[in-house]
């Protein structure tokens, strides 16, 4: 146990711990999971491509930078306290609940904006939930699983659910991985990055 504490401390000087994140409104950001499953996977969100009613999902961070790099206008700063707002990519697509539905499972896209749709806007919040603003529903990883394509939906907003708990990253250094290696004998921690 005393060793898995070391490398959590070793992870948390480097800054290669995964923490909530959360951007400044404008930024533009890659989107990735708190957790990653089994090391060395690197999951981001992204979509299928830059069409009204692109679907989301988790895939490895792969996938071309326009397809998984996302501007939040409001409702991120450091505090989480900014007001909602959309989360857009390509600058004309926003992701959207589709049709408004409340139901726990439904599916996210992304659709084109429009100025003060409720179904566009979100609170990214400094505990990493992004919350579907005044509906207590958030993003979601359905299942929790990290397989490609697994699709990102709303859900029911629960405290320490680490299916809705989401980080920011720049979209061209994403956090890619984590390797364990031996210095010296001793176990070493050593991040790795996606540049593009």
């Amino acid at each position: 146990m005393k060793t898995l504490a070391n490398i959590l401390t070793i992870l948390t000087i480097s800054g290669a711990f995964v923490h909530a994140a959360t951007p400044m409104p404008g930024a533009s950001v890659g989107i990735q999971p708190t957790f990653r499953g089994s090391f060395p996977r690197t999951p981001c969100l992204s979509i299928d491509g830059l069409f009204d009613g692109a679907g989301v999902f988790v895939i490895d961070c792969t996938t071309p930078i326009q397809t998984r790099t996302f501007t939040i206008d409001a409702g991120g700063n450091p505090t989480g306290q900014g007001l909602p707002g959309p989360i857009k990519v390509s600058g004309n697509l926003c992701l959207t609940v589709p049709g408004g539905v409340t139901t726990s499972g439904t599916p996210v896209q992304f659709t084109p904006c429009t100025s003060g749709d409720p179904n566009q806007q979100w609170q990214w919040n400094a505990n990493g939930t992004i919350i579907w603003a005044g509906k207590n529903k958030c993003l979601d990883l359905t299942d929790g699983q990290l397989y490609n394509y697994n699709r990102i939906q709303i859900w029911t907003c629960t405290t320490d659910n680490q299916n809705q708990k989401w980080t920011s990253s720049p979209a061209n250094n994403l956090i890619a991985q984590v390797s364990l290696t031996q210095n010296d004998g001793k176990p070493a921690i050593s991040p790795h990055f996606i540049n593009q």
